[in-house]
């Protein structure tokens, strides 16, 4: 009797590790510290949003919503880079490129980059058709109905379902 419970035992040990090797949950849980990392370091070095208010509203997301009190990261603003991991494993880096965005970095060999002068490709092949409109200030609406209008879509409600818009004014102040 006593060796059926040894033949289930290893039956269970079996499965459960067949199981593992076949799903791989490692790679899943990579994937959010990627999300996690690359988001962190596009929204805070790309956008100029609060890191912090980035990674608590990522980490929201229905499929990282299991993993949020593991999920942890570090930005380093003089490297521009943000690491992210749970529990100290699984770790995902991002790395700011100027003019490029963030690019996740896995293991010790550097992801492919464009070779290209990023200043080059910034001017213009042919000259604007029209002259500039505005200046670098955000320009605000004259029609006092579209000013409510754009003022409510971005206005966020008490309580939930939440809009999370953001107000993108860094376009109108990167020229």
């Amino acid at each position: 009797m006593r060796w059926l419970k040894w033949i289930a035992a290893a039956l269970v040990l079996t499965v459960l590790t067949a199981a593992a090797i076949s799903y791989r949950p490692d790679r899943a849980i990579r994937v959010g510290t990627g999300v996690v990392a690359h988001n962190v370091c596009s929204k805070t070095f790309v956008s100029g949003l609060d890191p912090q208010t980035v990674f608590s509203e990522t980490v929201e997301r229905d499929g990282l919503r299991g993993l949020r009190g593991l999920l942890k990261f570090q930005l380093d603003r003089t490297a521009g880079t943000v690491d992210a991991s749970v529990v100290g494993m699984f770790g995902s880096q991002a790395v700011f490129h100027e003019g490029l965005g963030c690019v996740l970095w896995h293991g010790t060999k550097e992801p492919y980059i464009l070779k290209s002068d990023i200043d080059a490709l910034k001017i213009p092949k042919a000259p604007p058709l029209l002259a500039e409109i505005a200046g670098a200030d955000v320009v605000q609406p004259s029609d006092p109905a579209l000013k409510a209008a754009l003022d409510h879509a971005f206005e966020e409600p008490a309580e939930p379902p939440y809009r999370l818009t953001k107000r993108w004014s860094w376009c109108t102040t990167a020229r």
